[in-house]
């Protein structure tokens, strides 16, 4: 049996506890999500990247302050962000800012930092 199949002889569904709990479902999902992420443009997927940063929610105090930025990456991150929330990886949460969805999408976001970029950004 694999993990999950129907059971004719007793004529219901049997599923096998021990391997589905073995399994990992946690990176399978964090890949997932961060391939779906990979392929967005590259505005938004900076967006998402810098929002990761400052954890499941950045403050609109922050983001107002990235937009006027100079820099390349943060110029016109409220666009990104609001194209993020149509995109269904995050929400805008009033006059608060912007939140991830889910704490697993902002880990996914975060994984598309490079390794050697990482120790540049803390959570």
């Amino acid at each position: 049996m694999g993990l999950l199949g129907y059971d004719t002889r007793e004529r219901k569904w049997a599923w096998d506890d021990f391997r589905i709990s073995d399994m990992d479902i946690t990176g399978n999902v964090l890949y997932i999500l961060a391939s779906k992420m990979f392929v967005l443009p590259s505005n938004i997927k900076n967006a998402l990247k810098v929002a990761s940063c400052f954890g499941i929610k950045i403050q609109e105090s922050a983001v107002s302050y990235l937009d006027q930025s100079t820099t390349s990456i943060y110029a016109n991150i409220r666009d990104a962000l609001e194209q993020a929330v149509m995109e269904g990886h995050m929400i805008k949460v009033e006059t608060e800012g912007f939140k991830f969805v889910h704490d697993k999408v902002r880990e996914a976001a975060y994984s598309l930092i490079p390794d050697n970029e990482r120790s540049q950004v803390s959570i």
